[in-house]
């Protein structure tokens, strides 16, 4: 799915006003000196070691194991809705030569120009019921399918089952979607889209 990203640019002007009044040096010492200085002082303390470890260390943590923003619940109640990516244009939007690109009000909607070809489907990494569920999901499709965890250690699962992993970063994906509980599917239908929230049963987990 792609979205577009429509930006408008602005030309400044700037203006010489001439020297206003009585002129003092500036008192306030230069940034890149204090800097350079603070992180020689650290260095000399031997705290700029440390400062570096530790930042590296929460890295390391984020990497193998992103921030969770929203956590999701697992699914009790399944719903399934459509969900509509029409964007309606708030003004209008000019190139920058001044013409007019797009009309304010003007409707678009993203799949009418990028299909959504792969499935996306959402689970708690740290649920081995629900990795299951997309692995047998994965394997019951012939559409292409992109696992995304809204929880978990995607490397680690990567380097266990040879499977790639994606990652809702923020829950930006959830949160877009009105997604509340996992598993999840997103998947395509015409030009709108159609979230699952799946209730995992014996038949199917």
């Amino acid at each position: 799915m792609l979205l577009a990203l429509l930006t408008l640019s602005f030309e400044v002007m700037a203006k010489d006003f001439g020297v206003q009044g009585e002129v003092f040096e500036i008192g306030e010492p230069d940034m890149y000196e204090y800097i350079q200085a603070k992180l020689k002082q650290m260095e000399r303390e031997g705290s700029l070691g440390i400062k570096q470890e530790e930042m590296k260390r929460k890295v390391g943590q984020y990497v193998h194991r992103p921030l969770v923003r929203s956590p999701l619940s697992y699914t009790q109640k399944p719903k399934t809705w459509e969900h509509d990516p029409t964007y309606t244009v708030p003004e209008d939007i000019k190139d920058q030569d001044g013409h007019i690109m797009y009309l304010k009000g003007h409707k678009y909607n993203p799949l009418d120009y990028a299909p959504l070809e792969t499935n996306l489907v959402l689970i708690d990494g740290d649920d081995e019921k629900q990795i299951k569920w997309a692995f047998n999901y994965l394997s019951s499709i012939k559409k292409p399918v992109k696992i995304i965890l809204v929880n978990g250690a995607p490397l680690e699962l990567m380097k266990k089952h040879k499977v790639r992993f994606y990652f809702d970063q923020q829950s930006v994906l959830a949160t877009k979607f009105g997604i509340t509980q996992v598993p999840a599917i997103v998947s395509q239908k015409n030009n709108m889209l159609v979230i699952e929230e799946v209730l995992i049963g014996e038949g199917n987990g």
